[in-house]
């Protein structure tokens, strides 16, 4: 995958597609990587929209979200009954009953931490929605369970790859045009 096909996927699509090499499950290398998504409000069904659904790589397994008018957006999104794409819920249902390697986690902040928790100890790589979590400690929890459990979290800063962002830090940084930025 080269850098333009990264940008391309929105970074989810890409990051779960470049961890597909390090997925350790008895797949073949041909085979696709399965995913569940929690959370398909707007950004989790943006994700599905944009990059999972497009990815070669990437089945979208199942969705997750407490809210039904959400979860039935995802569902659509991901193919639904014409990709056989399951719907939750309850997440700990999900991890329980599907076959994935790894989730998206697109939902409220004050959910994060336990969700990725409960996710990594149940042997499933991450993808979490920025901000991944309050606190330091609860964010150094997250990373000390990635080395006991040999899996990775990564952390979705979406702006980061936005041409228009991108562009303004150019402005700023190569022309001085937009003055000091102070927040």
């Amino acid at each position: 995958m080269n850098r333009r096909q990264f940008l391309k996927t929105a970074g989810v699509g890409a990051g779960v597609a470049l961890a597909s090499s390090r997925i350790r499950t008895a797949r073949a290398a041909t085979e696709k990587v399965r995913v569940g998504c929690i959370g398909t409000g707007g950004q989790g069904s943006f994700h599905i929209r944009t990059g999972l659904s497009g990815a070669e790589n990437i089945e979208i397994a199942a969705v997750c979200d407490v809210y039904l008018a959400h979860q039935e957006l995802g569902w659509e999104n991901a193919g639904g009954k014409d990709r056989q794409v399951n719907r939750y819920m309850d997440y700990r249902e999900m991890l329980d009953k599907e076959d994935i390697d790894a989730v998206i986690i697109s939902t409220p902040l004050h959910t994060h931490f336990d969700i990725t928790m409960d996710c990594l100890d149940a042997g499933k790589y991450v993808f979490c929605e920025k901000t991944l979590t309050y606190t330091i400690e609860d964010s150094r929890k997250i990373v000390q369970k990635c080395h006991e459990t040999g899996l990775f979290c990564q952390v979705g800063h979406q702006r980061r790859y936005n041409p228009k962002y991108n562009k303004a830090l150019w402005l700023q940084r190569e022309k001085g045009l937009l003055g000091r930025i102070n927040h």
